[in-house]
């Protein structure tokens, strides 16, 4: 009774395949593994335009932001 949903639609946003059977989950991950773990193109783009960053630095700015946000409340 609480839920609203939201603006993601998992299969019109989401980042890959949605399967609710048993045999459908073991394809899933066999044509995953079978394609060297390279997400199907369309998916790509979906993260591509979702995830601003795609490297090794989330705990870097993630570090300043907070120390930007500290020294903004000393001044």
């Amino acid at each position: 009774e609480h839920y609203q949903k939201g603006y993601f639609d998992g299969r019109k946003h989401g980042f890959g395949v949605i399967v609710h059977e048993e045999d459908a989950v073991v394809d899933s991950i066999r044509c995953i593994l079978e394609n060297d773990l390279q997400p199907d193109d369309v998916y790509l783009q979906r993260m591509n335009a979702f995830f601003k960053f795609n490297d090794t630095n989330n705990c870097r700015r993630n570090y300043e932001a907070i120390c930007n946000l500290l020294a903004a409340d000393r001044t």
